[in-house]
């Protein structure tokens, strides 16, 4: 899944579109697996927002079938992308 098919059909509010680009270059390195180490505070944190903010966009985000949540038990809520365990970055052509 690419981040052209994530967004396919989709009606993304500005920051939605800042949120999904943004995680998209944070979670590539976790493409092929369902885990990730990103949480609100982190994206509040890179992207300047304030983590209500990140919040209320990731559950929105959440609801339209694009990310997932879990706790880790600790406190820490992680977030991945929904099938993020399919995802792949594209191939570039030299």
């Amino acid at each position: 899944m690419t981040l052209t098919e994530i967004a396919t059909g989709k009606n993304f509010t500005t920051n939605e579109t800042i949120i999904v680009l943004h995680l998209y270059r944070e979670l590539s390195d976790y493409f092929g697996e369902s885990y990730s180490d990103v949480d609100c505070n982190d994206i509040a944190k890179d992207l300047k927002f304030d983590v209500k903010k990140v919040k209320g966009i990731v559950g929105s985000l959440v609801k339209k079938g694009i990310l997932t949540t879990y706790s880790t038990g600790s406190g820490y809520e992680v977030i991945c992308f929904v099938n993020q365990e399919e995802m792949t970055l594209p191939e570039t052509s030299n």
